[in-house]
């Protein structure tokens, strides 16, 4: 009996040594399947939420209808040239119309252009008082498009002069007036002269290259 019992002891002993390394076994080195497993993991970690989504940005596609407003909204922009002749004066042009001012001008007047939606405005003024609180305005050439927002018959010193057309589209030119003193008291008489030569000025405009004077 006593002979018995070792035996079934050592059995269960020899049973429990195997059990034991068994599970050290599994432990210590992971299967091919399970390393398997933990690559693909690792993968689809990194690609599908470690990397951010590229993303492209592109600039909106631009209609025909815009990019040819763009083109004659730069072309109505050209700016406005000043050359000094030794003979001739002073020739002032842009894209639509021309002028000539007097040589005796030259260092007395300032030329501005300023645009008031698809108006062009060509504002001229003696100088001296330019600078001053009187503002020297002698007059301005406003070239208003067919679809003008601005009422010109509000204006009460304004005159129609032309209407300039290139065969598609029309504009009238209107000369505006100052209404008040623009003078300061020392440059009156530099003022006033130049005021007395507006309406020959005026007299040599010309219609600028592909425009004519429709009236």
């Amino acid at each position: 009996m006593h002979k018995r019992n070792k035996s079934i002891a050592a059995v269960l002993a020899l049973c429990l040594l195997v059990t034991l390394a068994g599970c050290a076994g599994v432990i210590g080195e992971p299967t091919t399947d399970a390393i398997e497993t933990a690559e693909n993991v690792t993968a689809r970690d990194v690609s599908e939420s470690a990397l951010p989504e590229e993303t492209t940005t592109q600039a909106p596609e631009q209609t025909e209808a815009q990019t040819d407003a763009d083109e004659d909204a730069e072309d109505y922009r050209k700016p406005t040239e000043q050359v000094t002749y030794p003979e001739e004066g002073i020739l002032i042009s842009n894209a639509y119309f021309s002028l000539r001012l007097p040589k005796d001008w030259d260092g007395h007047y300032s030329c501005a252009t300023k645009y008031i939606g698809n108006d062009l405005w060509l504002k001229f003024r003696e100088r001296d008082s330019a600078e001053t609180i009187y503002g020297g305005h002698l007059f301005t050439l406003a070239l208003a498009a067919e679809d003008t927002d601005y009422d010109y018959a509000m204006l009460s010193a304004c005159e129609k002069l032309h209407t300039l057309t290139d065969g598609t589209n029309t504009y009238t030119l209107y000369a505006v007036y100052p209404t008040d003193v623009q003078y300061a008291p020392e440059a009156e008489r530099q003022y006033l002269s130049m005021q007395d030569r507006i309406e020959s000025i005026l007299g040599t405009l010309e219609p600028g290259v592909g425009f004519t004077f429709a009236d």
